[in-house]
């Protein structure tokens, strides 16, 4: 996604002018989008040291020097002393967005209901972000990159859209990640691991979803429930209480790529006389989603909750001033959990059923496959924290990494001192990915093979660096 249409995608600031333009509401009535905002703890080391604050708001330039230039957003210096190719990627572009329930509500909800829930959707990708800079972004030196450097943090733009291409209510954020990044070991400017980033592209859009479950429980009330997906046997975790009938009226995007999807397949089986695997099925959906994508059309806030809750009174039979009533019955107000209950043995067994779905789905993966599949595990489960969550999160992964079988051997040759630093570390070279391949023992994959002929295949999520919604595309 180019600088551009994220610029031109911005409200032309017809809002009230005395409105902090941080406010969702300002743009209530104007029509676009709310400007970029500057993120990450990479920005302390920018503008010769004076720092960016976080939240400033983005102009042009800015977006420009970062994107073209890999250049310091205020004062123009180049980041790096070598000479951009023509190649060079400027940018990671990561897009953050909440399950169709919790757009839903959002489209239906009062202002101050609906500002809440736009609130915990921005803390979510705060701790996401904070979480990637400690355990995803790294930048790579030394011939050939085999030193991994961790950050000082990122440099990220967020963009706040309200809508699918389809004019759904999907609220969602495209953060972009500035391609250079402050290593931690010596402060030089380099580029970004990307074989990281798209590594843990679902452990990210897991961690999201949990997260802000945690926080629209604990400030709102809702609660979660698992709903049937289309194409899996793995529940999608919904609001509880939001009309299934409604979400899918919400939904027109995906059901004209679903429509194009088998299309292709249809194609696919006459060209070739066979079915496609779960892999080129995930390929052709990809092609479908890209050629519909229509045009995108730029309404404001006030427009777009008009002609939504006009839809939704069609849909569940009522008048839009009933609304209200409707998303206020949505509050629950559920425990949350004692992390005690995690024990030595519930983790263990969290751990092998984390494991024996990765190994149903594919004969190798990574430590961020078995994440991303614990994260699965609890969702429906409310933490009192985000840093709860992530606690039990990686005590988990760990021990499912322990029940597997590493496919890499470590490298056990002693390093230079500098090299066995916490900031840097040797790695040897990877398979595809950057992470580690793994693959379950014989027992694991046993189960996981009976398992799957009493259930049928566990499908993984359409996801990929750019997608980060957990299922389906953005719109």
């Amino acid at each position: 996604m180019g600088y551009k249409y994220l610029m031109q995608s911005i409200a032309s600031g017809d809002g009230p002018v005395d409105v902090d333009r941080t406010n969702l509401e300002r743009y209530y009535h104007a029509t676009g989008t709310p400007p970029g905002r500057f993120l990450g703890r990479g920005l302390a080391g920018l503008n010769n040291g004076a720092g960016v604050a976080p939240e400033t708001i983005v102009e042009d330039e800015h977006l420009r020097r970062m994107l073209t230039k890999l250049a310091d957003p205020l004062t123009g210096e180049r980041l790096i002393g070598r000479r951009l190719q023509a190649n060079s990627v400027g940018s990671f572009d990561l897009t953050f967005s909440p399950s169709k329930s919790v757009s839903t509500a959002w489209a239906l909800a009062d202002s101050p209901t609906r500002r809440a829930i736009y609130d915990c959707h921005q803390v979510a990708i705060a701790e996401v972000l904070a979480y990637a800079d400690e355990h995803v972004f790294r930048v790579r030196a030394g011939k050939d990159g085999v030193v991994s450097d961790r950050v000082e943090g990122v440099v990220a733009v967020a963009f706040t859209h309200f809508d699918s291409r389809a004019g759904d209510p999907q609220l969602h954020d495209h953060v972009v990640v500035m391609n250079r990044a402050q290593s931690a070991r010596d402060g030089q400017w380099r580029a970004l691991d990307s074989r990281a980033i798209f590594a843990s592209a679902v452990e990210l859009s897991e961690l999201h979803n949990g997260i802000l479950a945690d926080l629209l429980s604990s400030r709102l009330g809702f609660d979660w429930e698992g709903r049937q997906r289309r194409h899996s046997s793995a529940p999608k975790w919904e609001i509880k209480g939001v009309s299934t009938d409604l979400m899918a009226a919400f939904s027109q995007r995906s059901e004209k790529i679903e429509a194009a999807k088998n299309n292709l397949i249809l194609k696919f089986e006459a060209d070739r006389r066979r079915s496609p695997t779960g892999v080129e099925v995930i390929r052709l959906r990809q092609i479908a989603a890209r050629s519909s994508w229509p045009a995108k059309h730029h309404h404001g806030l006030e427009d777009l909750t008009t002609e939504w809750r006009g839809r939704a009174a069609q849909v569940l039979g009522q008048s839009p001033d009933g609304l209200d009533a409707y998303v206020s019955a949505l509050v629950r107000w559920p425990q949350s959990v004692d992390v005690a209950i995690f024990t030595p043995e519930v983790i263990a067994s969290l751990a092998n059923e984390a494991l024996e779905r990765v190994a149903a789905k594919r004969a190798t993966f990574t430590a961020s496959n078995l994440w991303a599949e614990g994260a699965r595990l609890l969702h429906g489960t409310h933490f009192a924290s985000a840093q709860d969550r992530i606690d039990i999160l990686r005590v988990l992964s760990e021990a499912a990494v322990g029940q597997a079988v590493l496919l890499n051997a470590p490298d056990l040759r002693s390093a230079p001192e500098v090299l066995a630093r916490e900031s840097a570390t040797v790695a040897p070279v990877k398979a595809k990915g950057g992470r580690p391949r793994i693959h379950a023992d014989n027992a694991a994959r046993s189960r996981a093979y009976r398992r799957r002929r009493k259930t049928g295949p566990v499908t993984a999520r359409t996801v990929t660096a750019q997608v980060l919604d957990g299922e389906g595309y953005l719109s």
